[in-house]
């Protein structure tokens, strides 16, 4: 009985130094700073700042705490059935620098991506208000697509990751039932056994 709730113990423990890191971070947000041309147009480069930050008492960027030394920033853009990655350069501050390309008119989704760290395994969130109509002559009256799912492109998502540590305790702990539940401890009895009536 005191190997059961040993191992009981240890698995809990397990469970939570992998889940607590990501439970505890604090929520990432993304604004931007600068963006120049204003009037973007496909294919030519846009020069864009932004800031990372953590919310504050209010939903403004201004009253929230700017966020630096995040891994692995980048801007992603998805549209027209495309994604494309831009990296960014750190400027201090919990801003960041890039220069990104829309590749043709239409509505496109801007994403920032960071990596694992201390504010989780990395995710995605929207930048500013998540999305953009390029090409102004086409987009009287059209919104930007700021609904766009986030697509499957190999890197680990918080969803991924929380999923695939619960899929991980349950393994131990349904393994651990079985090797000091009835099961296990039958085997290992009817092996003795065996090794009994042999000698």
């Amino acid at each position: 009985m005191t190997k059961i709730a040993l191992t009981f113990l240890l698995l809990f423990m397990m469970a939570a130094a992998v889940l607590a890191p990501a439970a505890a971070a604090e929520q990432l947000h993304s604004n931007v700073v600068a963006w120049t041309p204003k009037d973007v147009q496909p294919a030519e480069p846009v020069a864009v700042v932004l800031q990372l930050y953590t919310a504050g008492a209010s939903p403004y960027p201004n009253d929230g705490k700017p966020v630096a030394a995040v891994n692995d920033i980048e801007v992603l853009i998805r549209g027209e059935g495309q994604t494309r990655r831009f990296a960014t350069e750190e400027i201090g501050g919990g801003r960041y620098r890039t220069e990104i390309v829309f590749p043709t008119n239409g509505g496109w989704d801007i994403r920032v991506r960071y990596g694992p760290g201390s504010y989780g395994p990395g995710d995605e969130i929207q930048l500013g208000k998540g999305g953009i109509c390029v090409g102004a002559e086409i987009c009287d009256g059209e919104q930007p697509a700021q609904d766009v799912r986030a697509q499957a492109d190999g890197r680990p998502s918080t969803t991924i990751a929380v999923a695939l540590g619960l899929v991980t305790i349950i393994a131990l702990v349904t393994t651990a039932l079985i090797w000091f539940g009835g099961l296990g401890r039958r085997r290992r009895l009817a092996g003795h056994v065996r090794v009994a009536r042999d000698a």
